[in-house]
């Protein structure tokens, strides 16, 4: 389940994400890798989104 919710800042608008039944194993590998990183799992989250989901003008073609 993800809740996805609005909210504005510096009048940029943002939404929050909540995603609920996440397997242990997927967490703790998020947190470790987070970790790695050296930033916060909600930091490590969006940028797993980021990277998955906005594509470049290099990369426009679907990956499936």
């Amino acid at each position: 389940v993800v809740i996805m919710q609005n909210t504005f800042v510096e009048a940029f608008e943002m939404a929050s994400l909540i995603v609920r039944n996440v397997d242990n194993n997927v967490a703790n590998a998020l947190k470790v890798q987070a970790r790695r990183h050296g930033i916060s799992v909600e930091a490590e989250h969006r940028r797993i989104l980021e990277q998955a989901l906005i594509r470049t003008k290099k990369n426009l073609s679907p990956r499936f």
